[in-house]
């Protein structure tokens, strides 16, 4: 059997603890204080996790998993904190015991009681009445217990752990969203918690360094500064003098506590092997002080409070059986009493031994339904992000099987769309040359576009596109595309692009008057290998568009679905250069409607 004090910490802290605080009810209170936190964290846990999920099937439907797993990150990163406290609840626990347990102590100490609170080995000699100052004796050398401090060192460090993931999750927002209005906020949100949490760790483990007691004793009683803390209590007043020790797990040293109890503060201090001459003669001084004034022996908790810890469950009051002939055991009923009743109750030998009740504990349940969840949406997530370019790209097939609306070759005629040759005033083309419909012009600065008059709401539209000539400028930006929902008055649409070096980009087009840059909106953009590169390399566009959803192919490859909510329900379907200096080739252009199996989330 061990025979040292167990979580010394908070065994130190509840003999530094007024009588009156221990002798509060506070079990319940501790118990009901966990539970009230931990439900509490458990609720946003759990409505954060319900937002994530929410934002998977935005994802799903969306293509935007940037935002799917920008919410992920921040659900997960909270639940360390819920099953940390999950796993913590025998802490409160053990401060509820360990508080009974120097209470016990203590009325022992007061009462006399030898089996609990034994005298110490060693007594301090009282002043004789001509060493008695009746002036204050300052004593600066003595020390608070380290173990008071343990508090301070756990909450320093975690501080500091949460400081470190926070800053994880702000380098990972500041690299993948420096773009996103809302995940900007959530930076500077996060980056603000970061730097609250290392400045509340660095104060924290400044506590556990101030340890210094300013003490003045004088023929009244004794009074103490700690920090700006200051307290003071008088000699008539003082109840019990006593001492504990205990071996550190940290160190391994073993440290001496010592006690002087009154009604209104308790005057804590700390000897060990450790302690400087000038510490060890401040606590002598103080000692024989205490003795001289209160006559109160010095009295050992450390065995009591080793004795009342070994108790592996409260003690009982009496207990009353009832017989029940007919089912031929006895039932045995118990009432919970003071803890430091220790007389263990016997069972008749007669009574049969029942089958133990197997089940799961509901800690387990617990860690379940916290971890099972954030484990399905992590995998349902990694899955589904790589599942829907498949799923997306399959609809190409059915969407060909449809009648198509528009069915324009574009290499001989193109008398549905725009025709113009150059003039000396307008030196813009229009029209079929080298067996594709071509668009080009003289100015960088304009883009050009061409459409076909037909008014299209939900549908897909595709066309092949070529760059047969580029602008030659150092900061030239080559794209070509097909243009959907275009309207006029004012001038509206939206535009899928490609470039000769391998980048795509979705916008969309709001005209404002006098304000060109303001009038586009770039919806994503990005690199892909579906993309054949160089001048005169052929690309096929697919837009298919439902209400305010966009699926954008290229060459048959899935590239992203987008909600563009600003755009219009319904426009003309079109063809698109960035710059006239261009020239800008077209084929097979072609308008399907949507078949009627589309998928429900569109």
């Amino acid at each position: 059997m061990p025979q040292d004090i167990t979580n010394a910490g908070m065994v130190v802290g509840a003999l530094g603890t007024r009588t009156a605080r221990l002798e509060r009810p506070s079990g319940g209170a501790v118990g009901s204080l966990w539970k009230g936190v931990f439900t509490f964290l458990s609720a946003v846990y759990l409505a954060m996790l319900a937002v994530a999920y929410s934002s998977l099937w935005d994802a799903w439907t969306t293509g935007d998993w940037s935002s799917f797993w920008h919410t992920a990150s921040g659900q997960l990163s909270f639940l360390p904190l819920v099953l940390t406290l999950l796993s913590r609840r025998h802490v409160f626990d053990d401060i509820f015991r360990s508080k009974r347990a120097v209470l016990a102590a203590r009325r022992a100490a007061v009462d006399g009681d030898a089996a609990l609170a034994p005298l110490a080995a060693e007594q301090p000699e009282p002043l004789r009445a001509e060493d008695v100052s009746a002036l204050p004796v300052a004593l600066d050398a003595l020390q608070r217990p380290i173990a008071t401090f343990a508090w301070a060192l756990v909450l320093g460090i975690t501080c500091w752990a949460l400081a470190g993931v926070l800053g994880l999750m702000a380098l990972v927002l500041a690299a993948v969203s420096v773009h996103d209005e809302s995940a900007r906020l959530a930076l500077g949100i996060i980056a603000g918690l970061t730097i609250f949490c290392t400045l509340l760790g660095v104060l924290l483990l400044r506590q556990r360094r101030q340890r210094s007691l300013h003490v003045v004793a004088d023929d009244e009683g004794v009074a103490w500064r700690y920090g700006w803390r200051r307290r003071r209590i008088a000699w008539r007043d003082c109840r019990s003098f006593t001492t504990l020790s205990y071996r550190s797990q940290t160190d391994g040293r073993r440290y001496f506590i010592y006690a002087l109890e009154a009604p209104t503060a308790v005057l804590l201090w700390e000897q060990n092997a450790q302690s400087t001459p000038e510490e060890r003669a401040a606590h002598a001084a103080l000692c024989r002080r205490i003795a001289s004034a209160t006559g109160l022996p010095l009295r050992d908790l450390t065995a009591g409070i080793v004795q009342l810890q070994q108790q592996k469950q409260e003690a009982k009051d009496p207990v009353e059986t009832f017989d029940h002939a007919a089912n031929g055991y006895r039932v045995t009923t118990t009432v919970e009493t003071n803890p430091i009743i220790t007389t263990p109750v016997a069972l008749p030998p007669t009574v049969p031994t029942l089958p133990a009740q197997r089940s799961v504990p509901w800690g387990c349940l617990a860690w379940a339904v916290l971890v099972l969840p954030s484990l399905l949406l992590y995998s349902t997530g990694w899955a589904l992000q790589r599942v829907q370019p498949r799923y997306y790209s399959a609809l190409i097939q059915r969407i060909h099987t449809q009648q198509p609306l528009i069915a324009d070759p574009l290499t001989t005629s193109a008398y549905r769309w725009y025709n113009h040759h150059p003039t000396q005033d307008d030196p813009q083309f229009y029209g079929i040359a080298n067996s594709s419909y071509e668009l080009s012009g003289d100015d960088p600065t304009q883009y050009m576009d061409s459409w076909s008059g037909v008014w299209m709401a939900d549908a897909a539209v595709e066309v092949t596109t070529r760059l047969r000539r580029l602008d030659g400028a150092a900061n030239a930006y080559n794209a070509i595309g097909v243009e959907v929902r275009v309207n006029e008055d004012p001038y509206r649409m939206v535009v899928f692009e490609v470039t000769n070096d391998g980048w795509w980009q979705l916008t969309r087009l709001k005209r404002i008057e006098g304000d060109n840059d303001a009038s586009w909106l770039s919806i994503d953009e990005g690199r892909s290998s579906a993309i054949h590169t160089g001048l005169n390399a052929a690309n096929r566009l697919l837009v298919v568009m439902r209400g305010s959803h966009f699926l954008c192919f290229i060459n048959d490859t899935f590239i992203g679905s987008y909600q563009i909510p600003s755009a219009e329900l319904g426009g003309q379907v079109g063809m698109y250069i960035d710059d006239s200096l261009e020239i800008g080739a077209f084929n097979d252009f072609r308008v399907y409607p949507l078949p009627k199996d589309f998928p429900l989330f569109m």
